[in-house]
């Protein structure tokens, strides 16, 4: 699970922690304690504590810009943490493996895979396996973006394995695990156009990249997972129409794919998916967001989505825009974990007014 925009601090000397989302990973007893414990008690621009206490240990303390954390609870139980340190010029790929113990981290090693002059990362994001985590992102190499998977275990990191490669800007990878094969998505420019794209690795071996979007528009941000019966599903949004909507294409467990469906379909920007699957079910969480005028880049309101994606269309909880909290307060920057139970959980930001920052906000749906 990706817990980046849930721990992502700002400023000239930052620390990174882990926080709530290992609590979703893990499971929890309840939203009402993480939600408290998230709460603002002012409104003012305040640097992130470094007092140890449940839930939170400092995995980076050194001072320093330490961005994009991303986090995967293994078949195992152990709990991966990868994060970007940029100094001196350049991106280091950081790697740290946890045990807990009740409401404890305890740290068993440190690993620094990228660095040197010239490194550069983006977009990282961690996926658990039976027996560690995968990594994913994207590189420049030799003035060009393509994407690696990249294995930790107990015994640690493995190589790099390049997944996307060529003359083409390749970014955004997102990626789930299934049956033993990495499966990745990712965004590319064969022809001008951003596109969507999707390979798999086994045992090292990477399979032919497939595109899922097959649309002359440029599509954005995928999203990949698997149910249980091996369906392989891909979200991302696109603009067509004169809107921004979230559209899904599926690849049965045979090889065959769908026609792509457009999963929304209001007058709104809807970006941002993240599928999510359990047993045989397909879930989303996204966002969508309103413009009072029209700046480019620029939204006024925004607030968070979850659905179950069923063969009619998208379901949400009854009377969801009156009752769920990511619908009647502004939310955003979400990331999304199913525990142990079948519970839904949802990690999000919501800004601190007027001009106070951002909370770290914690939903959970039974």
């Amino acid at each position: 699970m990706d817990a980046s925009r849930a721990t992502r601090f700002f400023g000239g000397a930052a620390r990174l922690g882990i926080a709530a989302a290992a609590c979703i990973a893990i499971g929890c007893d309840g939203p009402s304690s993480l939600e408290q414990s998230t709460q603002a008690v002012d409104t003012g621009p305040r640097a992130p504590s470094l007092t140890p206490s449940p839930w939170i240990a400092a995995a980076e303390p050194r001072d320093g810009f330490h961005d994009e954390p991303a986090l995967a609870l293994s078949g195992a139980g152990d709990v991966y943490v990868g994060w970007l340190s940029f100094t001196d010029g350049a991106d280091t790929l950081v790697i740290a493996r946890y045990d807990h113990e009740g409401d404890r981290f305890l740290a068993r090693d440190h690993w620094m895979v990228l660095d040197g002059p010239g490194t550069y990362v983006l977009g990282l994001q961690a996926v658990a396996t039976d027996s560690g985590a995968y990594f994913v992102y994207a590189r420049e190499v030799d003035g060009n973006w393509d994407v690696f998977a990249l294995e930790a275990a107990a015994d640690g990191p493995k190589s790099p394995v390049r997944i996307a490669s060529g003359p083409e800007t390749q970014i955004k990878p997102a990626a789930a695990w299934a049956d033993g094969a990495l499966h990745v998505a990712w965004e590319s420019n064969p022809d001008s156009n951003r596109q969507i794209f999707l390979a798999s690795v086994r045992d090292g071996v990477v399979t032919e990249a497939e595109q899922v979007s097959l649309e002359s528009t440029s599509n954005y941000g995928p999203s990949v997972a698997v149910t249980e019966s091996g369906r392989v599903s891909v979200a991302w949004h696109s603009y067509r129409d004169h809107n921004y909507d979230i559209f899904l294409r599926e690849r049965a467990a045979s090889g065959g794919w769908e026609s792509t469906r457009r999963l929304t379909v209001a007058p709104a920007i809807d970006r941002h998916a993240q599928l999510l699957a359990r047993g045989d079910g397909l879930w989303i969480v996204y966002e969508h967001a309103l413009m009072e005028r029209y700046y480019v880049g620029r939204t006024n309101e925004r607030h968070l989505v979850v659905a179950q994606v069923t063969p009619s269309g998208l379901m949400s909880p009854p009377d969801y825009w009156n009752t769920s909290p990511l619908a009647t307060t502004r939310s955003e920057a979400g990331t999304a974990a199913f525990d142990s139970q079948g519970r839904l959980w949802i990690a999000y930001q919501r800004p601190r007014e007027p001009r106070g920052g951002w909370a770290v906000h914690v939903v959970g749906y039974s």
